[in-house]
């Protein structure tokens, strides 16, 4: 069940509020009272509720009376301090992240070939991507059939994107089409406005569109 304190109140502070909003205006030892808050605690916690622009207080009254904001606005503010800090949080980790990028080194890449899979369609593309993205001179691909459980747009569009990206870092893309035992290896090379068509055995033409790096 959803809670106050999933926004960043306190047990407290929800007890407060929501006994706030079916007492009206009140005073600080009745709300104590009604929202089992200890009275040396009521104090403390009616002056975060305030400070959060979730309480207003009545100063003029004696003895001094407190009302809650309506709930809606009560939540909108809740919300944007919750944005506020999330946003604050991935600012720090982006920091963290370009400091620790300078800080790792990575060894030498080996002249000989490593090979790596993927299980399940999500991670195959993912990998797949992951791949392109690190190449620094050639990539080469060998095509077969398709399979109906990979979401074929939304995986061109990002793999398309990837090699784009590849094109113009200088890298060389080979693809070689299956079937076909006289498929010819087409290849991309920079600089942009690369298009690519082969043809299978059939003759019919295939036009490569991941390869395709003209805008």
């Amino acid at each position: 069940m959803a809670s106050l304190r999933d926004l960043g109140l306190s047990e407290y502070e929800s007890r407060a509020y929501r006994s706030l909003l079916q007492t009206g205006a009140t005073t600080a030892k009745e709300l104590s009272r009604s929202s089992d808050v200890p009275m040396g605690r009521i104090y403390d916690v009616l002056n975060s509720l305030e400070t959060k622009n979730l309480v207003r207080s009545q100063a003029a009254s004696r003895p001094k009376k407190y009302v809650a904001v309506e709930p809606e606005t009560a939540l909108d503010r809740l919300l944007a301090d919750k944005r506020k800090e999330l946003e604050e949080r991935i600012t720090q980790y982006e920091e963290i992240a370009e400091e620790l990028e300078q800080q790792l080194e990575i060894a030498e890449p080996v002249e000989e070939p490593f090979w790596t899979a993927a299980l399940g369609d999500e991670e195959a593309v993912d990998l797949l991507a992951e791949r392109i993205a690190a190449a620094n001179d050639e990539i080469v691909f060998v095509g077969s059939g398709t399979t109906s459980t990979v979401d074929l747009k939304a995986a061109g569009e990002r793999i398309g994107d990837e090699l784009e990206e590849a094109l113009e870092r200088g890298v060389t893309i080979s693809v070689l089409l299956h079937p076909s035992r006289s498929a010819r290896t087409s290849r991309c090379r920079p600089p942009s406005n690369c298009s690519t068509t082969t043809r299978s055995a059939s003759r019919s033409p295939t036009r490569l569109t991941p390869a395709s790096c003209s805008r």
